[in-house]
């Protein structure tokens, strides 16, 4: 959000919207790997049950 308002009252939208772009992409990839990883590991989340 506040990149959003810095941007609209600079008038620089573009840029703060290719900021926000790349840094939900790498959110994106973190979550991906850190679930890949625990998910190997054999953790899941506490009150999963798991039907085997």
């Amino acid at each position: 959000m506040v990149l959003l308002i810095i941007g609209g009252v600079f008038n620089r939208m573009g840029p703060v919207l290719w900021v926000i772009a790349v840094v939900s992409t790498i959110t994106v990839i973190h979550r991906i790997i850190f679930t890949w990883q625990e998910t190997r590991a054999g953790r899941i989340l506490p009150g999963v049950k798991l039907s085997l």
